[in-house]
């Protein structure tokens, strides 16, 4: 069995979580094995000098050996469009691919940032 941070699920349901995905999170925690950290709804910054990225990730996914996997979970219908896929949330729409790029790019920039050039953050994705 996974381990999850946070680790308290009732207390996640009882602050607003998505339903959908406490149930991933339980079928996460429950079908890996305990080599396998899950972090849940993990929110990122990259500053520069002059803005601030902002990002949040559903799920971030790491085993013992440091590989890494983010989980970006859209609930309900998607919409396949010329630039690929997109989540409409009322007249707002997110490109998914574009949504987890951006979070892995900023990641890894930071990541590069705090460790220098010649370590690097292998990131795979799922969405």
């Amino acid at each position: 069995m996974a381990y999850i941070v946070p680790s308290d699920l009732s207390r996640l349901s009882l602050s607003g979580a998505q339903n959908a995905e406490l149930k991933a999170l339980q079928m996460l925690k429950a079908e890996l094995p305990n080599d396998f950290t899950i972090f849940h709804g993990v929110h990122w910054s990259r500053e520069y000098e002059a803005w601030t990225h902002f990002g949040e990730i559903d799920f971030v996914v790491l085993n013992r050996s440091g590989e890494v996997l983010f989980i970006e979970q859209k609930n309900g219908g998607l919409e396949e469009t010329d630039e690929g896929l997109v989540k409409r949330y009322g007249t707002d729409e997110k490109n998914v691919a574009q949504q987890v790029h951006r979070s892995i790019d900023k990641v890894r920039e930071k990541f590069n940032w705090l460790n220098g050039k010649n370590r690097s953050l292998v990131v795979d994705y799922l969405t």
